[in-house]
C-alpha cells in the first residue's frame, strides 16, 4: 500500500516551502509530523527518505518552539527519518538533542561516540540517559563527562564498561560518595576492583557505602576494610629521599629561580622531589606533611597549597600532575580539579595552610588531609 500525502497537503508544502512566514511552515512542519507518525508503522525505507527530503527543506529555517515538538515526537519512532534524527541530535540546544540523544534508537554508537567527543556536558548528561550504552559510548562519557554524568553513567543498569572505563570510575569515586555507591552496585565489578574502591575511598566515602548496603554486603565491606587496614599497618611505605632535591632548590633560590614559573619548570620535568621541596619552601608548609599529601585520594591538599600562594591553573594542574605521576591528566579529572580550584578561594586555602605550617612534628593521616581539604573546598 503506497502511502503518500494528500494532494492539498502536497500543495501547500511547496508553498511553504517557497516563502511562506514562519508560522505557516511551523504548521507544515507539524502536518507532516502528524503523516508521519501516523503512518510510521507501514511506511518503506524509500518512502521514510523522502520524508527525510520534505524535513530537511521544512526545519532550515523554523523556530526553536517548533524544533522542540518535533524533538519530543520523534525521539520515540523506531523508524524516523535517519538525517533528521542526526540534525537533531547534532544541535547545539540541549533542548532540541535531548530528546533524541536520551531516547532515540534510531543512533548508531559511532553517531553517539562522535556527538559525547565534541558537544557540551549537557548532551554528554542526555547520552548517559539512554536505556542502553555500548562500552564505546560509556568510554568517552567517563573519559569526558564531568562528576554529575560519571554518576549518571554509573547508575545506568543498561550501560556496559570496559575494565579501564571501570578503573576511572573508581579514581573518580575515591571522595565522591555518590559515584562510589553507583559503582559499588554494579554487577560486573570484580571482586578486585570493588576491593580497590574501598582502599581507594576516603572515610566519609566509605561510611556512606556502608550505610547504605545491605547487612551481608555491609559485612563483606567490614571485612575488606579490616584487610585493607592490617595490609597498611604491615607494609612499611618505601620513603622518598629529600635530600638530593634539597641541595637542587637551594641552588635554584641562589640564582633567582624559585618562583611559580620554576616550580612548573620543575613539575612538568616530573621531578616531584625537588618539585615538593620548592613547594615546601613557597608555602612555608615542610616536607614532610607535603610528602604524606602524594598519598592521599584526594586532590584538595595540593590544590590548597597552590591556591594559598595564588598560583595560576596551569601551573597547579602541572603540580598535580606531577603528584600524580602523570604528564597530562585525563580531561575528566582535570576539568573535576579545575571546578574546585576555581571554587576555593585564597582565603579559606590560606586559612588550612596557617593551620598546616603550624606543625611542627606533623602526623597527619590521609583521612584528615582529605577531610581538611574539603572543607576549605567548600568554604571558599
Amino acid at each position: 500500500m503506497e502511502t503518500t500525502a494528500p494532494p492539498s497537503l502536497l500543495a501547500e508544502l511547496e508553498t511553504a516551502i517557497a516563502g511562506g512566514s514562519n508560522d505557516r511552515r511551523a504548521e507544515m512542519l507539524r502536518q507532516i509530523t502528524d503523516l508521519f507518525i501516523e503512518t510510521a508503522p507501514r511506511v518503506t525505507d524509500a518512502q521514510t527518505g523522502v520524508f527525510d527530503d520534505v524535513f530537511e527543506q521544512l526545519t532550515r529555517e523554523i523556530e526553536q518552539k517548533a524544533m522542540l515538538e518535533l524533538s519530543e515526537r520523534m525521539s520515540a519512532i523506531e523508524n524516523a527519518p535517519d538525517r533528521l534524527i542526526r540534525r537533531l541530535a547534532e544541535d547545539d540546544s540541549i533542548e532540541i538533542s535531548g530528546p533524541v540523544l536520551a531516547r532515540s534508537d534510531r543512533l548508531e554508537e559511532e553517531d553517539l561516540v562522535a556527538i559525547a567527543r565534541s558537544k557540551s556536558q549537557a548532551h554528554l548528561a542526555a547520552i548517559a540517559e539512554r536505556s542502553e550504552l555500548g562500552e564505546q559510548v560509556t568510554g568517552v562519557l567517563v573519559e569526558r563527562g564531568d562528576m554529575a554524568v560519571a554518576r549518571k553513567v554509573a547508575s545506568n543498569t543498561g550501560a556496559r564498561f570496559t575494565e579501564g572505563s571501570l578503573r576511572n570510575l573508581i579514581d573518580r569515586a575515591s571522595d565522591d560518595g555518590d559515584l562510589a555507591h553507583a559503582v559499588a552496585r554494579r554487577r560486573e565489578l570484580p571482586p578486585a576492583m570493588f576491593r580497590s574502591l574501598l582502599a581507594r575511598a576516603t572515610d566519609q566515602v566509605r561510611k556512606r557505602l556502608l550505610d547504605t548496603a545491605q547487612p551481608g554486603t555491609a559485612k563483606v565491606i567490614n571485612k575488606i576494610l579490616a584487610e585493607v587496614s592490617h595490609d597498611v599497618e604491615s607494609k612499611t611505605a618505601p620513603k622518598r629521599e629529600y635530600t638530593a632535591a634539597k641541595r637542587a632548590v637551594t641552588e635554584l633560590q641562589k640564582q633567582g629561580g624559585l618562583t611559580a614559573p620554576g616550580l612548573m619548570q620543575l613539575a612538568k620535568a616530573m621531578k616531584l622531589t625537588e618539585t615538593v621541596v620548592a613547594l615546601s619552601q613557597m608555602t612555608g608548609v615542610s616536607v614532610e606533611v607535603i610528602d604524606r599529601f602524594l598519598d592521599d585520594p584526594s586532590d584538595d591538599p595540593i590544590l590548597i597549597l597552590c591556591k594559598a600562594i595564588d598560583l595560576d591553573w596551569p601551573t597547579s594542574l602541572a603540580v598535580l600532575s606531577a603528584k600524580l605521576g602523570t604528564a597530562q591528566l585525563r580531561e575528566s579529572r582535570a576539568d573535576d580539579a579545575n571546578k574546585k580550584y576555581r571554587k576555593l578561594s585564597t582565603y579559606s586555602a590560606q586559612r588550612v595552610l596557617r593551620f598546616w605550617q603550624a606543625r611542627e612534628k606533623p602526623r597527619v593521616k590521609s583521612a584528615s588531609s582529605s577531610f581538611e581539604g574539603r572543607f576549605a573546598a567548600t568554604s571558599g
